[in-house]
């Protein structure tokens, strides 16, 4: 299994690799004998660095600028703001001026036009530009996985496409709010001042790689109103309704649980992750896949499990990546989700990942609501619960553009379009056969666990290959068998369930949105 890899295709796993662009590095040359000494990438080591001072930075914040004294408001703003400014500077230089020309481009377009398109302007500026910056990094570095701006700006454009929508839906009534889910949740009725709007966009918990979150979300973590209501009202309503559960203390609203031990048990988990990604890795590259020569030589068999292992091995870096900013996110107090049944503090508000479910899942649907929920959030937000019509197409195209415009994100996505529809029959006409007994539920879980570990590996290999032609040598060794196995589900699976009746709806595999919208009517205000 050697093979040279194809001039064509760039890849550098994300601790080690080839040499970073020199046109991409802009910010921060300090660190580089340790880069040099590690064999990691300078962009690699300022985004640790960055992290461990969102670590640091964040429990100062927490510490000496409690929420619970009303005095610190503005302190809390400019403190997390600046400390962004600081990191976007650090990592990226001067070109940092790009991400606040956009973002001030759009608050005052959320300001001054009118509501009722300037939701619409917004996002086609927004994701105008990051489009230019991702068809700027394929001419520039084609394959490359260097840190630059691109990354922060997509996080960006999540949030002042969120606000813009967010303010549009604050210009309507609430009947008209009422016909999409989950809106009023999310409304700005007024435009905060442009500081405070700066400080939720450059935040240095989520600024350079998230996680997502919304504007009201951030300003409950900014002014205390973290707590869960609907914790306190469901503990109330057990009383009143006489059950036999122990009664749940709570602290009061107004308690903030410290976050030291989820803190920890992020930064730990990362840490080991990091460690395996780093040893593994390098042992299944996913170059080999690049070669046809060693394509040829291996059976299906060792086809389909060496790109079940190597993609397995990839999303370490996206749990290392996604740990390290939770954690960050946490330190300050950000995440803070109330309390569950058992009156257990909750840091999940902004997770992007439930790697046990994910890893774990008996199928698509846990998978996909497991996966890079915050971005979920979004594209459900802006996209999924908007379109009248397609809705899932809607959510496939923007997360894809969001993505970038390489070929293998668009194979991905549109396989897994097939693959969700497949599933959701799979589901229905198979599924209740297995649940009469224990042993064939355990035999049905089983099954299920099996073909949702194949079809993940299946479907993203192209996502990260990056390539069309690497995906389609690679489908065509693989003789197409789940692409033929999903599309023989979706025409004959329908036969058996009446005609009348209809899949219950689940989420599209695009970053786990969960499909529970409304019935929406002709409208055009809710466009």
């Amino acid at each position: 299994m050697s093979g040279a890899m194809p001039q064509s295709y760039k890849y550098r796993s994300v601790f080690g690799g080839r040499e970073t662009p020199s046109i991409f590095l802009h910010g921060s040359t300090i660190f580089r004998p340790f880069a040099e000494a590690w064999g990691i990438e300078i962009d690699q080591i300022n985004f640790l660095v960055c992290e461990m001072v969102g670590i640091i930075s964040g429990s100062c914040i927490r510490i000496f600028l409690p929420a619970e004294n009303r005095k610190n408001y503005a302190y809390r703003l400019l403190a997390c703001g600046l400390t962004g400014v600081f990191m976007a500077i650090f990592s990226f230089g001067l070109r940092s001026l790009y991400l606040w020309l956009v973002t001030t481009i759009c608050y005052c377009i959320s300001r001054y036009a009118d509501p009722k398109y300037s939701h619409l302007i917004v996002f086609v500026v927004a994701i105008g530009y990051l489009s230019y910056l991702h068809i700027y990094r394929m001419l520039s570095d084609y394959g490359g996985y260097t840190l630059d701006i691109t990354m922060p700006m997509m996080v960006i454009v999540q949030k002042i496409t969120a606000f813009s929508f967010a303010v549009h839906d604050g210009a309507k009534s609430e009947a008209r709010l009422a016909k999409v889910s989950d809106q009023p949740i999310h409304v700005i009725r007024k435009v905060p001042d442009y500081w405070v709007f700066c400080s939720y966009v450059f935040c240095f918990q989520s600024l350079l790689c998230g996680p997502f979150c919304f504007f009201d979300e951030y300003m409950d973590f900014i002014e205390g109103r973290c707590v869960n209501p609907s914790t306190y009202k469901k503990n109330d309503d057990a009383k009143s309704a006489g059950s036999d559960q122990p009664d749940i203390v709570l602290p009061p609203p107004q308690f903030h649980p410290s976050p030291v031990i989820p803190v920890i048990r992020k930064v730990l988990t990362a840490v080991v992750l990091c460690y395996i990604h780093v040893t593994l890795v390098p042992g299944v590259p996913l170059e080999l896949l690049t070669d046809e020569a060693n394509i040829q030589k291996l059976t299906f068999i060792q086809l389909m499990f060496y790109i079940l292992i190597a993609t397995t091995f990839i999303r370490l870096k996206y749990y290392v990546a996604w740990l390290l900013t939770d954690a960050v996110a946490n330190a300050s107090g950000l995440g803070f989700n109330g309390y569950d049944e058992l009156g257990k503090a909750k840091w999940d508000l902004v997770s992007n990942v439930d790697i046990i479910e994910f890893e774990f899942s008996t199928n698509i649907r846990g998978a996909q609501i497991a996966w890079n929920s915050c971005t979920a959030r979004w594209l459900r937000y802006v996209a999924y619960d908007r379109a009248l019509y397609l809705p899932m197409l809607a959510t496939y195209t923007l997360s894809a553009f969001w993505h970038g415009f390489y070929p293998g994100y668009y194979v991905t996505f549109l396989s897994g379009a097939l693959f969700t529809e497949a599933a959701r029959w799979a589901r229905r006409v198979l599924r209740p056969s297995f649940q009469k007994f224990r042993s064939s539920r355990l035999v049905y879980d089983f099954m299920t666990f099996i073909a949702t570990r194949l079809c993940l590996a299946y479907v993203t290999f192209p996502f990260v290959l990056l390539e069309l032609r690497h995906s389609w040598t690679i489908y065509k060794a693989l003789y197409f068998w789940y692409h033929i196995l999903t599309l023989a589900a979706v025409i004959i699976l329908p036969q058996f369930v009446e005609k009348r009746q209809k899949p219950v709806k689940d989420a599209p595999l695009s970053d786990g949105i969960v499909d529970n919208r409304k019935n929406l009517r002709k409208d055009s205000s809710v466009s």
